[in-house]
């Protein structure tokens, strides 16, 4: 089989990817207190194979998933390659035990986007943690952070 340079691009980036992934998930088991940043589907796969600190992976995958789906994604218009692709990340980690930072780019979110109704969902889905709040209600950058004990 023949690869041309998108493929090789795809493959080297699956392989950083699986990279990140296993050091984050090697880190997570000797570490207390780190933090490792994450895309949408990278938080995923590692909420997938870390070990659950007050959290099962299976919950916090879900988590994700959910908040994924209430943030619309960039949109430059059909014709640019940047449309569709998340303008979110996640940091996970540790604060002596699991801990989960949203961080969304505001100025890629639609004006009449409901920051009471979001913040209020993720409120919802995250009932079990710990501790559960938003951090930075700011003009150009929302975050907002959630700790299991």
């Amino acid at each position: 089989m023949k690869f041309n340079n998108k493929h090789k691009c795809s493959l080297m980036h699956e392989r950083e990817n699986i990279n990140l992934i296993n050091a984050a998930v090697a880190l997570d088991n000797i570490s207390i207190h780190h933090l490792v940043q994450f895309t949408p589907l990278q938080a995923r796969r590692f909420a997938s194979l870390a070990e659950p600190h007050g959290v099962t992976g299976r919950h916090l995958r879900w988590i994700i998933r959910q908040v994924d789906r209430r943030i619309p994604p960039m949109d430059y218009g059909k014709d640019n390659p940047n449309t569709g692709y998340p303008h979110h990340w996640y940091e996970i980690g540790k604060e002596l035990s699991r801990v989960l930072y949203l961080h969304v780019v505001n100025c890629y979110l639609p004006d009449d986007f409901d920051y009471i109704g979001f913040t209020k969902r993720i409120k919802e889905l995250t009932f079990s943690a710990d501790e559960s709040w938003e951090i930075i209600p700011g003009i150009t950058h929302y975050v907002y952070r959630v700790w299991w004990d």
